[in-house]
């Protein structure tokens, strides 16, 4: 039932917390929490939703870019996201975008498309290739 703790679940959620969190440990996480509270609602639903394992907001990765993205129109970004695609970019005809319908509600989409049609291109789209993360890597 909720609200009523005993005092074993008591004392174990002491020791946890006297166990693993200092008061450096608490600070970072609270610095982390005020950093993501402070972006855009966008980009934190973006981040929570692991958006960015495939997307960057400026440069191409597996996917193009946000930025990239942020030409097409509204409408077409959202369909997208619920739905998914494949082949939409020149480029990563090869890439699965999965459908995220059961992920974001309506509200969440649009703030979301809102967000990316904010960013602006500043890169051709381009596939992300192996050969490529090698060679950059040889470059720096």
């Amino acid at each position: 039932e909720r609200g009523n703790v005993t005092e074993d679940e008591l004392k174990a959620i002491a020791e946890y917390i006297y166990a693993f969190y200092d008061q450096q440990t608490y600070l970072k996480e609270m610095q982390a929490k005020a950093a993501f509270d402070a972006l855009p609602r966008g980009e934190q639903l973006a981040r929570k939703n692991g958006c960015l394992n495939c997307h960057d907001t400026e440069k191409a990765k597996i996917g193009p870019s946000f930025a990239m993205i942020s030409t097409k129109a509204p409408e077409e970004i959202m369909e997208v996201i619920r739905n998914g695609s494949q082949g939409k970019w020149e480029g990563f005809r090869n890439m699965i975008m999965p459908s995220y319908k059961d992920k974001f509600t309506q509200d969440e989409l649009q703030t979301l498309q809102t967000w990316i049609q904010t960013l602006e291109p500043k890169e051709k789209a381009e596939p992300w290739s192996a050969e490529k993360v090698i060679e950059r890597k040889k470059r720096q």
